[in-house]
């Protein structure tokens, strides 16, 4: 026994020794206890909003019972004092004890409970530990006696509060009436609990932690260990073996940090601990359980939740467990290998921390409820998973994981599989035959909480043989004696070893082996590689969907021109570094949603930057790790493959798997036992922790000097940045270290940095929108970019309208359901709609959560607040400039008697009288055009059309009632005539000819641009039906109309509102950013938007239609009707009545608007007099009145026979008018601001039909600029063709074909009127000619000549095309509609389509009617041209056309 004591004394000291100067890392770094100090009462947790505490706040904590409110907690030792390159972590206490300090009576004492905690500091190094709390019995007299005042405390403010309120609630657990409520035994929820406690009939208990700290996040060792150290001060059998001191000693210096792919394995309180740290090219080290993980969560419920992270959503995880919030949150980082959340990542919020739910940015929380779950929680739009229940809140629209359905059970497959092994494994063999009831019920018995419905059917069936694994139990135990004694190899070590002095006996050969079996074979050991198996292969499932998924992703890396790293990061934020748009058009259509978000996160930029800075610094881990996954795959699949393949399964046996069973077979290191120290002995201790010998603990200075690459798991900064952060080398016992919250100071910075990231996000986001609708435009020019077309723009504006919700829900005092942005407007709507702004008063009773029905219903009812408005607006002008004006006039006649009374002076009164008429009129015009024209009538089922006669000369113009004066003369008319006067007559003085075209808004009036004109269309989407659903489609509408800045101002300007709805500290209560957040929203007017058209395909839109016919002689006195074909869809025939020329209907949106068809319904219609109908068409003007889009369709023609080209059918192409031209008139309705407009904003000159766009003159143009243009017009259908299949739609391709002046139909005009035998005479005293006369007299020959023996000369090719082309043209010609040029462009359109213009060319050029008609040189005669024309339009037959069924006519 004394030698044994000598030895071990000598052995600590050589130890101790040992321990300043190895350079080996430890396993675990800090021992902490954290508890109650006993220097101190006990002071309670007071959340502090941005305020900080006030007295209010200290009265609410009086209400709630002292053995329920939390407590300050201390360090109360931690050991050692200091390491070198490992500070210790002041942020310890919230990280052990995250619901602070707590009492307990001794009925209602917690188990003890271990969990796990992690924390990413601002420079990315990462604090990991594990932790064990529990509870101690108080046994100081002083605390028990200040907890019993507490206590009586509380009982007297609630008896105080029950008297005044009439003693109406007596809350259970308190006093009442003399008597207390005592706990009874069947309540098991704590809320109800008793929380009463008596000092003298009473044991208190207090919580108190046990804490190590390493640098590698792990899970089952350290459970592990502090269950052990735990059960050495608290079990019954006492004393252990040796002093707690020698058990945190061995702890901390001589269990060390296993080196990668090497397995640790020790033995403490006869608990066998095992730990197994991946190689290099093996995935990180993760702890947890997955499989436990997937025993809590059904595996399409976690997909769900994993899609919300990889597309970085608010994410809050809510359970009753610390340790189940750390298990699912630390499964979705490790799960999203190779990429790392780079966000705020708290997977346990402190009780003292809770406000940071409100941050308006993305995060990953862990809130550990008691009892119930808050309904506020789940009223925002984040992602709420209840762990415990199993219930998952999803924020709306987010995008599908590509295959999900196949993803889960690809993951079900894997955990089944090892299931099944488990069972073969523990001599459980379960034998099962497809079909049977055995099956079902071993299904229900094994995946039960694992697997949805959906997957179960769907399991693959695999041969058992091959998912059997070998057991070392099914082996043979090895001869060792034998076997270590015939060994050659041994005999030769062994005589080595001999002559250098050592002795290798084979006893202690054959001991180690069998201690290395028997922990292999120990439970511990077998259950904790199991799991590491399990979760590896779950593992390599992802990361193999992820390779797949990016297979190709290193084409689309552009590597930037920089020469070094510095250069870089200075011009990180202004480069682009990868491809987006190339990259996704070389995707499936089904993955576009999910990659088109993903691309725009934080963990993908990251991710990319990683692999750029890669050709300066070595390869991050992660991105080496990855891109050999997917050399793998190419070097398997093809090196040349760009586009991604289609997906394969993970292999059922994985190369990282044989690397954790070498490792479980191996004996890498077996620490020894822990030993006795110096100046230590052993001792009984009572349940609670002792005292310690801290000069044994403390006294050995354990270095560390090289930097463990575990430490910075989620690196941020570039290693000469991390060189550059000071570690305080001075630090020392911090046992003053505290569980307090924040100060006011701390909060303020921290809000201030959720505000400075709101500001930088609206800007990076609304700089996005504006750079990406610049290329739209470049894809006129032919540059193919497909994430600009519908999916990248609704994307953009999607992410854009989650920072709008993010910005309103940052520092709300309530929450009003999901949308806080909804909220804002229906609050800002009510209080206008009571007239508060406009009168200022204001209602502190006011109701601020107006429901949408009531919404709906009061704004109808606005007239009559309009119709009140006008009668006060007069009376509300300000009182004191118009005495002003009067002493300015009184004066003036005084000083020059000569000048009349009525001169300047009174010009300039009447000027602003009129002002102010005009500006009071142009409120009241912005609601009064809310309501659409009274007049109605059924067209069809799905149409409905608001019709009223007008004439263009007879229209009234809605604006300012009186005009600004220029000049005297101008002034007294006004005066002196009836105000009722309709202002337009006057233009009947002017010329009736066609250039005389008054101005667009006398015959539309401008929408109103007042929010609550695109609030009642919002609200009028039956398709809605939640409140981020509308306040998405408000903020599409706004930002499609131009109007997002004016209404955000609108709602931000009431500053009592924001005070009532937002704390001091929110950003919308920060004037500064506030306005420049405006300013970034201002900037996005610059682009035209059409997400709100695009996106809501199936709501009903309003659409106002204007016939615009400036020639008096050609009234349209006949029925005619009209079909507007759209992106979308196209509306039914539209009968108008007699003589209307201005009508709106309600229909489904048609989208983007591209063609109109109008024509006669008759051809025998005539008048009274027997006339045939013969009318003129300028244009036709076609609005949206809900998005405001408007869009012009030129005509300029005549419609009847006997005149023009005999047309009563015409097909007009769509030209979109700019917002901004009709909306600046809004502003200011005075004439002088219209007077400015008109000169940009006047109607262009009147342009023809688009077939028709020539003159007589046109035989005369130059061939080679007919050339130059043809060449021009077939290059951009090419281009048009070359773009992504996605970026495509049919109304673009009919602008390129049927377009005026530039179109390819217009181009073939002058291509057959270029030299035609025309004289000027003819042209002047005679109907014109027509491309269609030339087609029909072709025909005519070729008809013959397919009846005579001449044709039988012919190839059968060309007698096809002649057979062809002659039934196309009789059918044409059977349409008595169209006009000539109609047929013409129908001709032209479906030979293109057909493939045959190109063939027909030369054969018509053949016929004797080119020679008669055409002269040279001419695109017909000329050979040079016309086999230029011909070889031309033959390099388009290649694509294949896919046209309106506006433009076909019905021809197939």
């Amino acid at each position: 026994m004394m030698t044994s004591n000598v030895f071990s004394e000598t052995t600590t000291k050589a130890t101790i020794a040992q321990a300043s100067s190895t350079s080996d890392l430890t396993l675990v770094d800090y021992f902490v206890l954290v508890g109650h100090d006993d220097n101190a009462l006990p002071q309670a947790v007071i959340s502090i909003e941005s305020g900080g505490a006030n007295n209010s706040d200290a009265m609410e904590l009086l209400y709630i019972p002292p053995l329920e409110r939390s407590y300050v907690a201390s360090v109360l030792h931690h050991f050692p004092e200091r390491r070198n390159a490992y500070s210790f972590p002041s942020e310890i206490v919230s990280l052990c004890m995250p619901k602070g300090l707590k009492f307990h009576t001794q009925n209602d004492v917690p188990s003890p409970a271990v969990h796990t905690f992690a924390n990413i500091r601002e420079d990315g190094s990462r604090v990991n530990g594990c932790a064990l709390i529990y509870h101690e019995e108080v046994k100081d007299a002083r605390l028990c006696e200040y907890m019993s005042q507490l206590h009586t405390e509380h009982v007297r403010v609630l008896t105080a509060r029950d008297k005044a309120s009439g003693r109406a609630h007596v809350p259970p657990g308190t006093i009442s009436g003399g008597t207390h409520t005592l706990p009874r035994g069947n309540r098991k929820n704590r809320a109800k609990r008793t929380s009463y406690y008596d000092s003298s009939n009473c044991r208190l208990y207090m919580t108190k932690c046990i804490c190590l700290i390493s640098r590698i996040p792990f899970v089952s060792a350290g459970e592990h260990l502090l269950t052990a150290l735990h059960s050495l001060f608290t079990s019954e059998a006492q004393p252990p073996p040796l002093p707690l001191e020698s058990y945190i000693y061995w702890i901390l210096n001589e269990v060390p940090l296993p080196a990668p792919g090497s397995t640790l394995k020790i033995c403490l309180d006869h608990i066998d601990i095992v730990l197994q740290r991946p190689g290099p090219n093996e995935l990180p080290f993760f702890d947890h359980s997955i499989s436990s993980l997937f025993s809590l969560l059904t595996i399409d419920k976690f997909l769900r939740l994993f899609t919300c992270f990889l597309l970085e959503h608010q994410i809050l995880l809510c359970s009753r467990s610390f340790q189940r919030l750390m298990l699912v949150a630390e499964s979705l980082c490790s799960l999203a290998f190779p990429f790392r959340w780079q966000l705020a990542y708290v997977p346990i919020l402190p009780y003292s921390q809770l406000k940071f739910m409100e941050a308006p940015v993305p995060f990953v929380m862990g809130l550990c409820y008691e009892d119930t779950i808050s309904e506020q929680i789940f009223q925002g739009n984040m992602c709420v998973l209840d762990i415990d229940s199993g219930v998952l809140n999803m924020p709306e629209d987010v995008p599908l994981l590509p295959d999900r359905a196949e993803f889960a059970r690809e993951v079900a497959s894997v955990l089944m599989r090892y299931e099944e092994q488990s069972a073969v494994l523990d001599g459980k063999v379960v034998r099962r035959q497809i079909g049977t009831a055995e099956k079902d019920e071993w299904y229900k018995k094994r995946m039960s909480r694992s697997f949805d419905d959906e997957t179960l059917p769907n399991m693959l069936e695999e041969d058992n043989s091959s998912r059997r694994m070998v057991s070392r139990n099914d082996l043979a135990p090895l001869p060792f004696d034998d076997l270590l004694k015939q060994s050659e190899v041994l005999a030769r070590v062994a005589a080595i070893a001999h002559r250098a002095g050592v002795s290798v006996p084979f006893e202690n050969i054959q001991k180690e082996l069998q201690s290395n079996d028997f922990y292999t074979n120990s439970p511990v050991c077998r259950e904790y590689f199991k799991d590491m198996k399990i979760n590896n292969a779950v593992r390599e499932v992802f990361i193999n969907r992820f390779a797949w998924l990016l297979y190709s992703y290193e084409h689309f890396v552009i590597n930037v021109a920089c020469p070094d790293l510095e250069t870089y990061f200075a011009s990180r934020e202004s480069v682009t570094n990868f491809d987006k748009a190339a990259f996704l058009s070389d995707q499936p259509n089904k993955n576009l949603p999910f990659l088109a978000a993903f691309l725009e996160t934080q963990m993908f930029t990251s991710f990319i930057d990683a692999k750029i800075i890669s050709q300066w610094e070595t390869a991050d881990e992660n991105l080496q790790i990855f891109d050999s996954r997917i050399q793998i795959l190419r070097t398997k699949y093809g090196l040349q493959m760009v586009r991604t393949p289609t997906y394969e399964k993970a292999p059922p046996c994985f190369d990282s798997e044989e690397m954790i069973a070498k490792r479980e077979e191996a004996l890498d290191y077996i620490v020894p036992l822990p030993h006795d120290l110096p100046g230590t002995s052993a001792k009984v201790y009572d349940g609670t922790f002792p005292e310690l010998n801290e000069a044994v603990l403390k006294g050995s200075f354990v270095q560390s000097p090289m930097p463990s690459p575990w430490k910075q798991r989620h690196r941020r900064l570039r290693p000469k940045l991390l060189e550059s952060i000071i570690v305080d080398g001075t630090m020392t016992t911090n046992k003053q270290s505290s569980y307090k919250s924040d100060t006011p100071k701390q909060i303020a910075h921290q809000n201030w940095k959720f505000v400075e990231q709101l500001l930088k996000e609206t800007k990076s986001k609304t700089k996005r929108m504006l750079v990406e609708k610049m290329g739209r435009e470049a894809l006129q020019l032919g540059h193919s970019d497909a994430i600009v077309n519908g999916l990248e723009e609704n994307t953009l504006v999607a992410s854009f309208c989650d920072l709008l919700e993010r910005i309103w829900a940052h520092g709300s005092v309530n929450k009003q359901g999901k949308s806080s942005l909804w909220a804002h407007i229906l609050h800002h709507q009510e209080i206008e709609k009571l007239g508060i702004l406009s009168h200022g008063s204001t209602r502190k009773n006011l109701a601020l959560t107006p429901g949408v029905v009531e919404i709906k219903h009061e704004l109808n009812n606005e007239q009559e607040y309009i119709k009140q408005e006008k009668k006060t607006f007069v009376s509300t002008m300000d009182e004191d400039s118009i005495s002003e004006f009067t002493r300015s006039i009184r004066q003036q006649c005084v000083d020059d008697p000569h000048t009349p009374g009525w001169s300047l002076p009174i010009l300039r009164a009447a000027n602003f009288i009129c002002d102010k008429l005009s500006s009071s009129m142009n409120n009241s015009m912005e609601y009064s055009n809310w309501k659409s024209p009274a007049q109605t009538a059924d067209v069809s089922s799905n149409l409905i059309v608001f019709g009223r006669s007008r004439s263009p000369q007879k229209m009234s113009r809605k604006g300012a009632i009186l005009h600004r004066a220029s000049s005297f003369g101008d002034f007294a008319p006004y005066w002196t005539s009836n105000m009722n006067e309709n202002i337009a007559d006057s233009s009947r003085k002017k010329s009736n000819s066609r250039t005389g075209s008054p101005d667009i808004r006398q015959f539309l009036t401008p929408l109103s641009v007042h929010i609550a004109y695109d609030l009642k269309n919002v609200l009028r989407m039956t398709d809605i039906k939640t409140d981020i659903g509308y306040a998405r489609a408000f903020v599409r509408l706004a930002l499609e109309r131009k109007l997002l800045h004016k209404h955000l101002k609108t709602i931000l300007g009431n500053t009592h509102l924001l005070q009532q709805l937002y704390k001091r500290y929110a950003f919308l209560r920060c004037d500064d950013e506030k306005e420049q957040f405006l300013y970034h929203v201002l900037s996005l007017n610059a682009a035209e938007f059409n997400c709100f058209t695009n996106s809501f395909k199936k709501t009903k839109m309003q659409y106002h239609v204007l016939l615009v016919n400036h020639n008096s002689r050609s009234v349209i006195s006949w029925p005619v009707w009209i079909i507007i074909t759209g992106s979308l869809c196209s509306t039914t025939q539209i009968e108008l009545k007699q003589g209307i020329l201005d009508f709106t209907f309600d229909y489904r949106n048609l989208g983007i608007l591209s063609t109109l068809r109008i024509g006669h319904g008759n051809l025998n219609v005539s008048n009274s007099n027997g006339a045939s109908p013969k009318w003129f068409l300028d244009y036709i003007l076609v609005r949206n009145e809900i998005t405001g889009q408007s869009y012009r369709f030129n005509c300029g023609r005549w419609f009847g026979k006997g005149i023009d080209d005999d047309s009563l059918e015409r097909l007009l192409v769509a030209e979109k008018e700019p917002q901004t031209g009709l909306n600046e008139v809004i502003e200011e309705c005075s004439s002088e601001r219209i007077i400015k407009t008109n000169s940009k904003s006047r109607t262009p000159p009147r342009s023809r039909s688009p077939s028709i766009n020539r003159s007589d003159t046109s035989s005369r143009v130059h061939l080679t600029e007919i050339q130059q243009q043809l060449g021009e017009a077939a290059n951009a259908l090419v281009k048009y063709f070359y773009t992504n299949a996605e970026a495509r739609s049919r109304g673009e391709l009919t602008q390129l074909l049927c377009a005026p002046g530039k179109g390819f139909v217009s181009v073939m005009v002058a291509v057959f009127l270029c030299g035609r035998q025309d004289s000027i005479w003819s042209s002047r005293l005679f109907r014109s000619h027509y491309p269609w006369d030339y087609i029909e007299k072709v025909y005519v020959w070729f008809w013959d000549l397919m009846h005579m023996e001449d044709a039988k000369r012919l190839t059968r090719e060309q007698r096809s095309l002649i057979t062809q082309a002659c039934r196309l043209v009789r059918r044409i010609s059977s349409n008595t509609f169209l006009g000539k040029d109609g047929k013409f462009q129908l001709f032209i359109l479906i030979t293109v389509r057909d493939h045959i213009l190109s063939g027909l060319l030369p054969l018509m050029a053949w016929t004797p009617i080119t020679s008669q008609m055409y002269d040279e040189p001419s695109f017909l005669r000329t050979p040079h041209y016309l086999n230029y024309l011909s070889k031309l339009i033959s390099s388009l037959n290649e694509f294949q056309f896919i046209l309106e069924k506006s433009l076909t006519y019905g021809i197939e």
